[in-house]
């Protein structure tokens, strides 16, 4: 039992490690990717909340297109009990899109 079962490990192991080639191959040859330069301030005023700088911005996008922008204060090797998270009022949904646009179109990416 315990050696069908390590044979049947070995090959999605094979399987996978197979397909982790092709798609590191595929990736580099459709995609081109540039480093951004000079985007710290930027992106320091994407993760800004009023005047808090935050962690995490999650953007949810409806099927109706409605933008549903969620921030917080959250990493992984945090110990503190004191997490904090909101959405966003609309100003603010605005002038966070407009700064992530910004840096997308900089370096090719349109949304």
């Amino acid at each position: 039992m315990t050696s069908h079962l390590s044979k049947r490990f070995e090959s999605e192991r094979v399987k996978y490690e197979r397909e982790l080639k092709t798609f590191y191959q595929i990736m580099n040859e459709k995609l081109k990717i540039e480093q951004g330069e000079n985007k710290e301030d930027d992106i320091d005023q994407i993760l800004l909340y009023r005047d808090v700088p935050m962690n995490n911005l999650w953007v949810y996008i409806m099927t109706s297109g409605y933008v549903v922008p969620f921030i917080d204060n959250a990493s992984v090797a945090s110990k503190t009990a004191g997490l904090y998270g909101t959405s966003l009022a609309y100003d603010e949904t605005c002038e966070k899109l407009v700064i992530i646009r910004k840096i997308c179109s900089e370096v090719g990416f349109t949304l």
